[in-house]
């Protein structure tokens, strides 16, 4: 067999790879090829130093195995070519890598003449190119470590760009959403304040105007996507029982026709067990709850039951859950199923359902716990620590009513939609004042410089002449004449209203609203007005 050469061995360690291969490698090299009667390679693994027993490699005729503490010893003390000689060997050669990469080389023979020429020399090119090799395997885990940091990086990158596209299109449609919620709301509290509280209607239009607020809410918070922090929605005491009892009726379009028109039955059982009040946002529950009600829904294609139940764990804690019969999750979904833009839905779903609801949870320092079976359903709990008062609990908003009156008021409305204009001008009028409304700016000024009006309330968004300029214009005008603002967005901090202007709404506005906003208005002035 003839002798391999250093660039045979060096092919050799360099398809060896991994450590333990790398150490047989040169085993078997320096005993099989070179004829060494002695081999011990001792390669630790990368970033450890310590000599053990399963870091050393050895072979040749004398040496049997590696668990000798003498041989150990002799390694971490640096005499590992004196340990060979004194095994009896006449002839011997040792190499160590640089301390970046411990391990050390030796080889004995028996006679000098068995020695190879140069075997020192080849015992550096081994012990350099096994350095050269652990330098890689560094550099390759380097690399893969950047690499997948860069990936991580880019897809956060890609979903604070998602995030910003939501915020972004949220920015552009809010302000008619909330003129069309204003709309809905307006025309449901006069519809409401018609009605007497046993009338059929009433809890129908109850609901409604308890989804309105909901979406309202919702609305903010898409808001805030577009702005440095989110504002905090007012909490209030509260009694789960309530807020699950409203979620089937609220729920009911979106789950009960598509599941008629398959054939497909879908029953929604509410047990509403007694918990202790807590201090939430209703509407953010509400959300919350049917973010879940929903996924159980599409948890079941062939149908069945979810039951929505609320309850007190021995904690003190009031619980809610929503239990479906569906097709249950695997651990791997349920791992993630609460991470931001997965889904399991395809096209149908964005990912943010559940997202949301986790924000939500944590924000009322809430907790989730999922409990699922692949074949057999979901249930998901939420756990909610209780209010530290106990006040009487507030689940559903309460049926609007008047508040303290105000003085009859001749009031200048001012928005450019119809029907907006219309249901404030409604809502206005059941509160007792007249009102004289127009579609813009300049029939605002014109009608303002020749009637005498004690408020003025005017959209802010509205095209040609906005609600800060006419309110601008008014002050020069009839300096005397407070205006309440309407907006469907917030007002940037910066936005410095007029001196003229008494209060800034939020859309959409309440009977309760505009009546506190008239209150606001000064009464010296109106008294001015009058004289």
């Amino acid at each position: 067999m003839s002798r391999p050469t250093a660039l045979d061995l060096c092919a050799c360690l360099e398809a060896a790879g991994e450590p333990d291969a790398i150490r047989a490698a040169l085993v078997d090299a320096l005993a099989v090829g070179w004829g060494a009667e002695a081999v011990v390679a001792w390669l630790p693994r990368p970033g450890d130093s310590d000599v053990r027993a399963d870091d050393v490699s050895v072979g040749g005729a004398l040496l049997k195995g590696s668990s000798d503490p003498d041989l150990l010893a002799a390694i971490a003390g640096g005499r590992l070519e004196a340990w060979l000689v004194d095994q009896g060997l006449g002839a011997t050669a040792a190499a160590a890598l640089p301390a970046a990469h411990p391990g050390q080389l030796a080889a004995g023979w028996r006679n000098a003449g068995s020695r190879p020429e140069l075997a020192e020399d080849l015992l550096q090119l081994l012990v350099a190119q096994v350095a050269l090799a652990a330098e890689r395997r560094c550099l390759a885990e380097r690399l893969a470590e950047s690499t997948a940091a860069r990936l991580d990086a880019e897809e956060q990158i890609a979903r604070t760009r998602r995030v910003r596209a939501v915020g972004e299109l949220a920015s552009g449609i809010v302000h008619d959403f909330n003129n069309s919620l204003t709309t809905i709301l307006g025309f449901t509290e006069l519809a409401l304040g018609r009605l007497d509280e046993e009338d059929a209607s009433s809890r129908d239009l109850a609901n409604i105007r308890a989804a309105a607020l909901d979406a309202a809410a919702l609305v903010r918070r898409l808001q805030a996507l577009t702005r440095r922090g989110g504002e905090n929605e007012r909490r209030e005491i509260a009694d789960l029982r309530e807020i699950v009892r409203t979620i089937p009726a609220v729920a009911r379009l979106r789950w009960r026709q598509p599941s008629e028109l398959l054939g497909i039955r879908l029953d929604i059982v509410v047990d509403d067990g007694p918990v202790p009040p807590v201090s939430v946002a209703v509407a953010e529950i509400r959300e919350l709850l049917l973010n879940l009600l929903f996924n159980a829904v599409d948890a079941m294609p062939s149908g069945g039951r979810i039951t929505i139940a609320t309850a007190t764990d021995p904690a003190g804690w009031a619980t809610v859950s929503v239990a479906d019969e569906g097709i249950g999750m695997t651990e791997e979904v349920r791992r993630h199923m609460f991470r931001p833009f997965f889904t399991t839905k395809g096209d149908r779903g964005s990912g943010l359902g559940l997202s949301v609801c986790e924000t939500i949870a944590r924000r009322h320092g809430g907790v989730f716990a999922v409990d699922s079976v692949p074949g057999l359903g979901t249930t998901v709990t939420l756990r909610i620590p209780p209010a530290a008062a106990a006040d009487q609990p507030i689940a559903v908003p309460p049926r609007p009513s008047r508040a303290a009156a105000v003085s009859p008021r001749r009031i200048l409305l001012v928005d450019d939609q119809a029907d907006v204009r219309e249901s404030v001008a409604g809502m206005l009028r059941s509160l007792g004042h007249r009102v004289s409304a127009v579609d813009g700016g300049p029939a605002a000024l014109a009608l303002a410089g020749r009637s005498r009006f004690d408020v003025v309330v005017t959209d802010v968004g509205m095209p040609g002449m906005n609600g800060l300029e006419v309110a601008e214009r008014l002050r020069a005008l009839v300096p005397a004449v407070p205006v309440i603002l309407l907006s469907g967005w917030d007002l940037d901090a910066e936005v410095i209203p007029p001196s003229n202007v008494a209060r800034v709404l939020s859309k959409p506005v309440t009977l309760a609203s505009l009546n506190a906003a008239l209150a606001d208005c000064p009464e010296e002035q109106l008294e001015a007005r009058s004289a």
